[in-house]
């Protein structure tokens, strides 16, 4: 390949002179070939092939219209911005929130604890007893002298002004002067000298000895007499004052109730994880051959007054957010005519209950209830029916005529509050946990993309309305 140039060189020729030119050098004096592709060109060509967003030439793309401007003023903008703040709320609402789960109790050998506060308005403090059975056979007896449970005065119908100077006066069951008093007992049964002797021969005074008596036809024990007269339909009340076996043995005679005070009843008590029921009722209880039996006047059961507020009833401890029980709160009273008194029965359906807290690493059993509640009174009225006969107003004639009266009478039942508890075998777990922003962000690209995609074809709609429209 030869080249023009222009130069003083040679004078004959005009200044042109020509010369061969390598063509197989580049200009930059490097020998040239065919080009080998840089790493930078052969990775920019293969993220060409797979692109999935292919691009339109500025010339191909299509006009901007009117129509559209408003379709984004209108619908998508509003729409974007709505949606995005309302799934922002969502976010931050729900966060933290509770979510509750059915599982299968497990915990089967642990115990409950029950938080009772009651007030008792027109019942002193020392009539009240609290007692626990279950249908394992466990029995608790007198609970009001445990350290758990604090009883103050009140003055009739609560009035807190009768006791004191600063309103009232709290009266703490002194458990150890209890057992101090239990202890006597046992050494007095246990002392020699109170043993009888082996041909002792308890009288029962004109009845007649209980089957399961320890010696026939004798009535060696305080609870023998008592069947025996039981059994003859006779009275018992006096033994306790009068019979040699229940002296010696020590029976604390029936007491009255005391009028003229009220009192608040406010602890705890735990129990097993099973059936049963707790309950505040007339009279002394004690357990005879496997028996709860309450002791107490017949005569004075209408002097019982049962009527309560109940301040608390809860079974395990409070977690954050949890609603108080559905009994707390409730107020029954009793009057002449309702029955002066009688049982009040409160049915729990006991669930047990599991607080997780993840963000705050907190776990909680608990347990929650609903319940459904009877009441009996002790006086019912009963109606009479008599027939009258008699003479007419004519000679000769009869008449049989039907009156009837009305009277109340007592019922076998015994005054006071039941808590009939039963626990279901499923527990409910209660998760709080945090919703992590990653799935507000994810939520927020799918309105993006939905709310554009929408527009767009409400905008292509519009376009190819209004070219018909121009045609």
């Amino acid at each position: 390949m030869y080249e023009s140039s222009y130069g003083d060189s040679n004078p004959s020729g005009g200044g042109l002179t020509r010369r061969r030119v390598n063509t197989n050098a580049t200009s930059y004096g490097m020998p040239s070939g065919p080009r080998r592709p840089s790493p930078n060109n052969r990775t920019t060509s293969a993220l060409k092939k797979i692109d999935i967003f292919p691009k339109l030439h500025a010339d191909y793309s299509g006009p901007r219209t009117s129509s559209g401007g408003a379709v984004t003023v209108g619908l998508a903008l509003p729409a974007l911005v709505m949606l995005v703040l309302a799934e922002l709320y969502a976010h931050v609402s729900s966060n933290g929130t509770n979510m509750e789960h059915i599982r299968v109790d497990t915990s089967l050998q642990e115990r409950i604890r029950i938080n009772l506060n009651v007030t008792f308005p027109n019942l002193a403090c020392e009539d009240l007893h609290l007692d626990v059975m279950d249908v394992a056979g466990d029995s608790q007896i007198g609970l009001e002298a445990e350290n758990g449970f604090v009883k103050t005065k009140l003055g009739l119908d609560g009035d807190v002004g009768k006791f004191g100077a600063e309103g009232s006066e709290k009266v703490k069951a002194n458990k150890e002067h209890l057992l101090e008093k239990m202890d006597e007992d046992k050494r007095h049964f246990q002392d020699p000298t109170n043993k009888l002797p082996k041909d002792y021969c308890g009288d029962c005074y004109g009845a007649k000895a209980p089957p399961n008596a320890t010696k026939p036809d004798c009535c060696n024990t305080c609870d023998e007499l008592t069947k025996a007269y039981e059994e003859a339909n006779w009275g018992t009340s006096f033994l306790q004052n009068t019979a040699e076996q229940c002296k010696r043995e020590g029976v604390v005679p029936l007491k009255r109730m005391k009028h003229g005070e009220g009192c608040n009843f406010a602890g705890f008590m735990t129990v097993n994880k099973v059936a049963g029921n707790f309950h505040i009722a007339m009279g002394e209880s004690t357990v005879r051959d496997g028996r709860h039996i309450h002791q107490f006047l017949p005569e004075d059961a209408p002097n019982f007054n049962a009527s309560h507020i109940i301040h608390e009833l809860s079974f395990g401890t409070k977690y954050p957010s949890m609603e108080d029980g559905p009994l707390v709160g409730v107020q029954k009273m009793t009057s002449e005519e309702n029955g002066g008194t009688g049982l009040f029965q409160y049915f729990l359906k006991v669930v047990p209950t599991n607080y997780i807290n993840d963000i705050e690493s907190i776990t909680i059993r608990t347990n929650r209830y609903s319940y459904t509640e009877k009441f009996r009174p002790l006086m019912v009225e009963v109606e009479d029916h008599h027939h009258d006969l008699g003479h007419g107003e004519h000679a000769g004639v009869h008449t049989d005529e039907m009156s009837h009266s009305k009277h109340k009478v007592a019922s076998s039942i015994l005054p006071g509050v039941f808590f009939i508890y039963e626990l279901y075998p499923f527990a409910v777990e209660v998760s709080t946990t945090r919703i992590p922003f990653s799935h507000f962000l994810i939520r927020a690209m799918a309105v993006v993309g939905g709310v554009l995609t929408l527009s767009s074809w409400v905008d292509s709609i519009l376009h190819a309305k209004n070219i018909k429209m121009a045609s």
